[in-house]
């Protein structure tokens, strides 16, 4: 049973050492919602980061807390339009960038901020499907980037773990189907075109080549080195940041806002 290869996976390689408590960012999307259902028995934490984008962010948030509350679940909501006063689609106006590139940002610092307040191990469902697009994407950027089953912890970084690694989007699907397992299916109007067009084309080569999508991210992985400095800490929040001040506290400023305080643990 897929359950019992995700757990397998989960400890057998140590995605999750004993005595540390589990959360996993939950969007109210299949993969997300099959990964929490799977998981439910190690009493995990749901994050979730509702992002006040319309139908489809009100949607997921009742996915989210009606499936919590059925199997009675610490629910953790952090509410973007509550705490800043603007929404994605807001924000990204305001800022003339691209939602997706805002919304990328924020709700991996979250999560993250999340998780490490609570002291957390933050597993998402990033499946073989998504890791495949997303190495192959980087690769057309010309900054590849590398995507691991672990992530260790770090200062203001908790352990982040990816469960559903090496396990396909239809077997997810699959799961899904069979264990009547509650999701959205509502897309995200800001889904982007290139990534899902890359997404669909190596769908189609493994279909023609079974087994080529997993061959494609071990490569990938082999020749990819390991980014080995460790982040600075924002100036502010002391939250990881490529420089003085973090991504997050930067828009926060330029939208008038304070920025983020240092996280308190516990």
């Amino acid at each position: 049973m897929l359950e019992q290869k995700v757990k397998a996976f989960l400890f057998g390689n140590r995605l999750i050492e004993r005595g540390q408590k589990l959360g996993i960012a939950v969007s109210g999307g299949k993969d997300s919602m099959a990964l929490a259902h799977m998981l439910k028995d190690l009493s995990p934490v749901l994050i979730h980061i509702d992002l006040g984008i319309g139908e489809y962010s009100k949607e997921s948030r009742r996915v989210v807390e009606e499936f919590a509350d059925e199997h009675a679940l610490e629910l953790v909501v952090y509410d973007l339009k509550k705490e800043w006063g603007y929404s994605i689609p807001e924000i990204a106006t305001k800022l003339g960038k691209r939602p997706c590139s805002v919304c990328g940002a924020i709700k991996r610092y979250y999560q993250n901020r999340l998780a490490v307040s609570k002291g957390l191990v933050l597993a998402t469902a990033h499946t073989l499907d998504d890791v495949a697009s997303f190495l192959v994407y980087s690769l057309t950027t010309g900054k590849p980037v590398r995507l691991d089953p672990i992530l260790p912890e770090g200062k203001g970084r908790a352990r982040k773990i990816k469960p559903l690694f090496y396990i396909k989007e239809d077997a997810i699907l699959r799961y899904i189907q069979e264990n009547r397992v509650p999701y959205t299916t509502t897309r995200c109007p800001f889904h982007r075109a290139p990534a899902r067009i890359i997404r669909e084309a190596l769908q189609e080569v493994e279909r023609m080549r079974p087994g080529s999508m997993k061959t494609l991210v071990k490569t990938l992985l082999r020749i990819t080195p390991r980014e080995e400095s460790q982040p600075r800490l924002c100036k502010y929040c002391e939250m990881p940041a490529a420089g003085n001040v973090c991504s997050i506290c930067r828009i926060r400023l330029r939208l008038g806002l304070p920025p983020e305080a240092p996280v308190r643990v516990g």
